[in-house]
C-alpha cells in the first residue's frame, strides 16, 4: 500500500490523518487534485497517459501509479 506524504493535499483531510484512511470518493477527489496539480489535466486523462506510457520515468508516473492502487483496493 502506498503512502501519501502530508502536504496540503493531505491537509485538506483531517478527519482521515489519524486514521490513515480515505473513501473512495476522497481518494477519487485526491486522484483528480493530483493530476491538474501535476498534469494540468482530469485524473482519467492522466491514467490514459499512464497507460500509454507518456509519463515514464516522470514523478508524476509513480504518484499516479500509487493512487490507481490506493483505488484499487478501495473497491
Amino acid at each position: 500500500m502506498g503512502v501519501v506524504a502530508h502536504n496540503e493535499t493531505n491537509a485538506a483531510h483531517p478527519r482521515y490523518m489519524d486514521r490513515g484512511e480515505l473513501s473512495r470518493p476522497d481518494l477519487e477527489a485526491l486522484a483528480d487534485r493530483s493530476a491538474h496539480e501535476l498534469l494540468g489535466v482530469s485524473a482519467d486523462d492522466a491514467f490514459c497517459m499512464l497507460d500509454r506510457g507518456e509519463l515514464d520515468g516522470k514523478a508524476a508516473e509513480w504518484h499516479l501509479l500509487a493512487l490507481r492502487r490506493l483505488l484499487d483496493a478501495s473497491r
